[in-house]
């Protein structure tokens, strides 16, 4: 078997134009249904050495260069200490590369917070995009506030993000408690009326809606069809498939500019077949050409 270096072969590169900065952030235990999200990062990791660095338009990735800082060690911290540790270590990787983009590897969704609250120190004001099959928007669940069912209101009231500026797209489950807080984000777009919008459509509205603005994306891997992510702690039937994700991403990148992305829920003891980590990994491939291109 011919033997790839880590990140399509882009981690073993010196130089390059522009830089990718990749936090892994393996914690998990406070997932809603399924457990396993911890061993999200080494799984698709792996699998980010099963393909070389040309994009699936048979584009080579050129002038880009992957600097992996590992994984997040956080001695077994919950809550504000590991909120802590995942804002450090991502801050710390900007710091030693400016300019760079924050690759975050989850986990499960609780890392999303402090990883942006990172993005936002270096960039300042920025768009949020969620693409999930939830909105995690609970304040509290089970009487923690910094759950992964939490994410969007500590990016308000801790992380600086504005809800004017919060799109929200692809959810189809909801919890009751949830819905008042979703609906003050800016943008709210379900899968169905996604789907029947198209990826060119839904990144036009989040342009408008961010004014343009650089912005940080938050990829659930349960926004996949269950066919296409089985592997994950809460899946949803109902979804997109990883070719229309594909080309929503593509859209957004020709539409405004893109400083970060986080993938997280990746729950590969829940898939045997390995296929949720691959079509993640596949998915990061096409994000690196996006970033190299930009």
């Amino acid at each position: 078997m011919r033997v790839i270096e880590p990140w399509f072969g882009l981690g073993g590169r010196q130089k390059g134009d522009k830089t990718v900065v990749v936090v892994g952030c393996p914690f998990g235990g406070g997932e809603a249904f399924r457990s396993g999200a911890a061993g999200g990062p080494a799984a698709i990791r792996d699998w980010a050495r099963t393909a070389e660095a040309v994009t699936e338009v048979g584009h080579p990735i050129v002038g880009l260069r992957v600097v992996d800082h590992g994984d997040v060690q956080a001695d077994g911290a919950t809550g504000e200490g590991r909120w802590a540790a995942i804002e450090a270590a991502a801050g710390a990787a900007l710091a030693d590369s400016p300019g760079a983009f924050l690759l975050g590897l989850g986990g499960d969704h609780a890392v999303t917070p402090p990883l942006a609250a990172a993005v936002r120190e270096v960039h300042g004001e920025l768009g949020f995009l969620l693409l999930d099959a939830h909105p995690d928007c609970f304040e509290s669940y089970d009487g923690d506030p910094l759950s992964h069912a939490c994410v969007i209101p500590r990016l308000w009231d801790r992380c600086g993000y504005r809800p004017e500026h919060t799109c929200i797209a692809g959810v189809r489950s909801y919890a009751v408690e949830e819905l008042p807080v979703m609906d003050t984000a800016g943008l709210v777009v379900p899968s169905r009326p996604w789907l029947a919008l198209g990826g060119e459509a839904l990144a036009a509205e989040i342009r408008e809606l961010t004014g343009r603005k650089p912005l940080y994306i938050s990829l659930d891997i349960d926004l996949l069809d269950p066919a296409h992510a089985p592997g994950t702690g809460y899946p949803v039937a109902g979804g997109p498939d990883v070719r229309e994700l594909l080309e929503l991403l593509r859209a957004i990148w020709s539409a405004q500019p893109v400083v970060a992305l986080d993938l997280v829920e990746v729950a590969p003891q829940l898939d045997p077949s390995g296929i949720t980590a691959a079509n993640a990994a596949h998915v990061l491939l096409q994000v690196l050409g996006h970033v190299a291109a930009s």
